[in-house]
């Protein structure tokens, strides 16, 4: 897990340090972008259980979710840029990259991100049309 997490870190800080306008910072949108992931993919799991189940799983309160991000987002922060980690890893994926292996990290992770939020989207739909359900409670 900690392979796929530090690749997909390496993806997206190489597509931010790519785009002209934006290459501040590189390593916190690089990070933002792996939590994004993570949530649209939680929610896209969350969302066909409850279109197959059709149970209303989601809690009546916010707290929650709310506190579980902030939570995801520490252990991301700190796995990625206390003490500046990102550099190491960096540093480690950089050393044997070429022009060709960046092209390839940015289309892998491009092509999963892709695929994560077409999930969330079709997820989407699914729960729109069961008759008489709504997303809010």
């Amino acid at each position: 897990m900690k392979k796929i997490l530090n690749y997909l870190f390496y993806g997206f800080y190489i597509y931010w340090e790519k785009v002209p306008a934006f290459q501040w910072w590189s390593e916190g949108k690089a990070v933002t972008s792996i939590g994004l992931l993570i949530i649209f993919m939680l929610s896209t799991i969350l969302n066909t259980t409850m279109y197959i189940t059709g149970l209303f799983l989601l809690p009546e309160t916010t707290t929650i979710p709310i506190i579980l991000v902030i939570i995801m987002f520490g252990f991301l922060h700190y796995h990625f840029i206390h003490k500046d980690k990102w550099r190491n890893i960096i540093a480690d994926f950089s050393k044997n990259a070429s022009k060709k292996t960046n092209r390839i990290a940015i289309a892998v992770v491009l092509a999963l991100s892709v695929l994560i939020i077409s999930g969330m989207l079709f997820s989407w739909y699914l729960l729109s049309i069961i008759p008489g359900w709504y997303y809010t409670s």
